[in-house]
């Protein structure tokens, strides 16, 4: 479990490490073993580690490409890292580290945004592109890592927790009316809406791109499945038969394990 955090402010602002720093420090239970920020003018990234695979300085994060073109902070685990990170070898790409964050850098690098289809894991980020002054979100398809965002009147922020929007003084203040009724209703918030007016958890399987004008606009958001192909939207799918069904189960189990085990907890 890692903690991350981010800001966005339109040109007349700049973002400070102070900002960073105080989203950072409520996500401190997230990741004890470290914290690293970046800041390019109006884009900041902050990070808190949890040092589980390739625990050296250098596989900390934020975490850049060779030319700092691409800058990411990550929290889950890539459990397939090492077959992509030997595909992304023979296609060129050049390591620093042996951790699965690298492997999410080099892998947007090659396939853009369909890096998505690829990953077998549990996975909330952000990246930022340089040359688009784009920023990245992507959030898992079971949505087992969380990931929320807050649009204000001149900012964008996300974090792992509301708490770390909560810790900007430009975060939000305002209770949801509609949110409250539902919980109010039914015990409990239907996402993606939260207690607080304008802060949304991002959807299962979801990806964004977001400009620095704040310009946010959903793209070909896809379900994937198992095997990372987009799961066709259909009511005439039917399951296997159950012999077929049997003899199936235990090898994807057993295949399910074993890619969990370099780094299982995180």
């Amino acid at each position: 479990m890692c903690g991350i955090a981010g800001i966005i402010s339109p040109n007349s602002l700049l973002v400070q490490q102070q900002r960073l720093q105080c989203m950072a420090d409520v996500l401190q239970h997230r990741g004890p073993d470290g914290e690293g920020f970046w800041m390019d003018g109006h884009i900041g990234l902050a990070h808190r580690r949890l040092a589980i695979i390739d625990l050296r300085a250098v596989a900390g994060q934020p975490m850049s490409n060779e030319d700092g073109s691409v800058w990411l902070t990550f929290n889950g685990e890539i459990y397939n890292f090492r077959e992509l990170r030997a595909d992304l070898v023979d296609r060129g790409h050049v390591f620093r580290t042996t951790s699965d964050t690298e492997v999410i850098v080099h892998a947007y690098e090659e396939y853009g945004r369909e890096c998505l289809n690829r990953f077998r894991g549990m996975f909330a980020f952000a990246l930022w592109n340089t040359r688009t002054r784009t920023l990245f979100l992507a959030r898992d398809r079971i949505g087992k890592k969380p990931l929320y965002y807050y649009k204000g009147h001149d900012c964008f922020m996300f974090g792992s927790e509301i708490k770390a929007l909560l810790a900007d003084p430009a975060g939000p203040r305002e209770p949801d009316p509609v949110a409250l009724d539902h919980f109010l209703a039914l015990q409990y918030i239907p996402a993606p809406l939260t207690a607080f007016r304008g802060v949304r958890l991002a959807g299962v399987a979801m990806h964004r791109r977001l400009s620095k004008r704040l310009e946010v606009r959903n793209l070909n958001v896809r379900i994937a499945g198992p095997t990372g192909v987009p799961v066709r939207q259909s009511n005439t799918r039917t399951a296997p038969p159950p012999s077929e069904s049997r003899t199936r189960l235990p090898s994807a189990l057993s295949a399910t394990a074993s890619r969990r085990h370099p780094g299982s907890g995180r």
